[in-house]
């Protein structure tokens, strides 16, 4: 059975149900929850409503991964329905302040506003973000990820 596009991918399912996410931060109407599975990926997860608190603790533990090593970054946004606009802002940021470290930015988006959000910060970041149309797509992308930074 496949997954719709809405639903968690099973990569980011596991790493939920991981010991411990590096960092979570969850909201009245949202959430978000961050794990580095592997010194070169970082996965940032959030879902619903997610408020400007959210924000500094993305560029955070986003920031100190980055500087620890080059890194893939995965956006899970596809539960997404909103966020206030310096969450995005703080995301972009960490991404530019970091980018020669930055391996590749993936993002997996369903609400339209969501996916508008992406666009503009894949401008400000100069297109170095994927944004996958499907689950499957972007597991894809996750596990190799993940998988490649193990064996480095």
């Amino acid at each position: 059975m496949s997954a719709s596009p809405s639903s968690p991918s099973r990569a980011v399912e596991r790493l939920r149900l991981s010991p411990s996410a590096d960092a979570t931060w969850t909201g009245p109407s949202g959430s978000t929850f961050i794990v580095v599975p592997t010194p070169s990926v970082v996965v940032i997860v959030m879902r619903g409503r997610v408020d400007s608190p959210a924000g500094p603790v993305i560029y955070r533990v986003a920031g100190e991964a980055l500087r620890r090593s080059e890194a893939d970054v995965f956006f899970d946004i596809a539960d997404m329905v909103g966020y206030q606009s310096d969450v995005r802002a703080q995301a972009t940021d960490v991404i530019l302040h970091n980018s020669g470290r930055v391996k590749s930015v993936h993002a997996i988006a369903t609400s339209s506003l969501v996916k508008m959000g992406v666009a503009v910060a894949n401008i400000a970041l100069g297109g170095k973000i994927t944004q996958h149309a499907d689950v499957l797509s972007f597991d894809t992308a996750l596990e190799q990820a993940i998988a490649h930074g193990r064996r480095s």
